[in-house]
């Protein structure tokens, strides 16, 4: 089950937030190849959680009319 159902959309925002930015910190201090795949796969983990979570935080505040 997707954790926005778990723990809310808002919490999920500022979770995958906080993940990008430990990726970024890694980001920059990393020299090694492995650190880069672990960065990524935390960016590729946090990008599409992001994205839905916003798009459901979004729809209650959004006007009927706007929601097609």
């Amino acid at each position: 089950m997707c954790g926005e159902y778990i723990i809310g959309s808002l919490t999920t925002i500022k979770l995958t937030l906080l993940i990008w930015v430990i990726a970024m910190i890694m980001a920059y201090f990393t020299e090694q190849r492995g650190g880069f795949w672990i960065v990524a796969n935390l960016i590729g983990l946090t990008l599409g959680s992001s994205q839905s979570a916003g798009r459901g935080h979004r729809r209650p505040v959004s006007p009927r009319r706007a929601l097609g």
